[in-house]
């Protein structure tokens, strides 16, 4: 049965409405409950857009649901769109005072971000937490994919990449980060070899769908035995749990995949029946083993189960609130890294997910558990929020400037300015998200006959 919902819930349109509607509503929300504690008159809170499908009203606000449920909206100017006239109206948002506006403008977002916040605090309360430990700081390669732009760079396994553009790196997540929104451009890498520093240039290759940079070497991990097999080539030849599997053949192993199986078992196949030598380090000490794999269901077998380095943690509901904090954070950090390369034309309109991509994304990640969606959905309020903020016309953000602006001054816009203010953010805004969308419909057209 519990399959069978999941199915149901993972469809595309459902799945981007189940991600979609609820942070857009609860947006809405905060706009809508701190108006009516202000005294505000509401003339609508609306669940979605277009026709009325029925409404009631309250205390002077009418309710409606409408026809397409992509989110809602909270009415607080009712016939000033159209009649270009503030009303005499003590309640109306107009004639309160600018720090109540700037309060129930800004609680939209702010309800987003708190909800991130939960959210985020939620799935960290709820789940088990596997952190790689790597062996080697600062940022060290490990495996390089085979003729790739990192290898054509000259960039080798245990390389320590120091800087990056004369920046120097701060964790193996802001190196990820520095290349994912770098495609299709040079950075200079210092790198220190063997104890000797020496600069080298990446060309980062893009996602030929997705737009983004790719990254073509993985940090360095070792490659540990988790389980040796009773009877088993492994178990003959003297390997034990724990012992660091570090060459095959004189190849250096890391825990990844080449193809659909472990680099390690594909070097095991390539000599298979005959014995592979392996080095291996057990207590700090290095040794050479010699073993001949064991063949079962057309597969050459060791024995042996393998893992990497990582600790696994379950986290405290105190330790989630902080770990929330911290991940909200550094959400926030890439977000403005990313708009701040998008202003300098660092990233192009194929770095933008649409509506079709999220319906995509939401399907595969309520495929992955509740606790992955609720990720996402919390990840994605989190940069509503941010954007919400930004000063462009028709979003919050771009009232909440102008009542900034008009307070400074000490002088306010007339109602008409602010009329065509807003109109020209619609159509900026309309015109980006036209973009956007004939962009999402480009990748996933990529994805069906291009991708596979």
């Amino acid at each position: 049965m519990g399959s069978i919902i999941q199915e149901i819930f993972s469809n595309r349109i459902i799945a981007f409405f189940l991600l979609l509607v609820p942070l857009v509503v609860f947006h809405e929300f905060g706009h809508f409950v701190v108006a009516k504690l202000g005294g505000f008159r509401v003339y609508k809170f609306a669940f979605g857009f277009g026709k009325k499908l029925f409404s009631f009203e309250y205390a002077g606000t009418e309710y409606r649901w409408n026809l397409i449920p992509l989110g809602g909206y909270v009415d607080f100017m009712g016939e000033v769109v159209y009649s270009d006239k503030v009303p005499d109206d003590a309640k109306h948002f107009y004639n309160k005072p600018k720090w109540l506006r700037f309060l129930v403008l800004v609680m939209g977002p702010a309800f987003n971000i708190f909800l991130a916040f939960v959210l985020y605090w939620m799935v960290f309360s709820n789940r088990t937490l596997y952190t790689p430990n790597y062996q080697k700081e600062p940022f060290t390669i490990g495996y390089i994919q085979p003729d790739s732009k990192a290898a054509a760079a000259g960039l080798q396994s245990f390389d320590q990449i120091t800087e990056v553009n004369g920046k120097a790196v701060e964790s193996y997540d802001w190196m990820n980060q520095e290349i994912l929104l770098s495609p299709d451009k040079k950075l200079e890498l210092n790198v220190v070899r063997d104890g000797a520093a020496q600069t080298l240039n990446l060309e980062v290759p893009s996602h030929e769908v997705e737009g983004y940079g790719l990254i073509e070497f993985l940090p360095y991990e070792r490659v540990l035995v988790r389980e040796v097999r009773p009877d088993s080539p492994a178990a003959q030849a003297g390997l034990q749990q724990g012992d660091h599997i570090a060459q095959v053949n004189g190849e250096h192993v890391f825990p990844v995949a080449v193809g659909n199986i472990p680099q390690l078992s594909s070097l095991i196949e390539k000599r298979a029946p005959e014995a592979s030598e392996l080095t291996i380090y057990r207590n700090g000490e290095a040794r050479t083993v010699a073993v001949a794999p064991q063949k079962e269901d057309d597969r050459w077998l060791l024995g042996i189960t393998t893992t990497s380095d990582y600790e696994s943690q379950t986290l405290s509901t105190g330790q989630a609130f902080t770990y929330s904090l911290q991940r909200c954070r550094e959400d926030s950090l890439l977000l403005f890294k990313a708009l701040r390369k998008l202003t300098q034309g660092e990233l192009g309109m194929r770095a933008f997910t649409g509506p079709v991509g999220m319906s995509r994304v939401a399907s595969e990640t309520i495929r992955s558990g509740i606790w992955v969606f609720l990720g996402l959905m919390a990840f994605l309020s989190l940069q509503l929020g941010i954007l919400n903020l930004l000063p462009i016309p028709v979003l919050d953000g771009g009232e909440i400037f102008v009542i900034l602006i008009e307070s400074v001054s000490g002088r306010d816009f007339s109602l008409e300015t602010k009329t065509r203010i807003k109109v020209i953010g619609f159509f900026f805004l309309l015109g980006f998200m036209g973009l956007v969308v004939l962009t999402d419909f480009v990748k996933e057209y990529q994805y069906l006959f291009t991708a596979g």
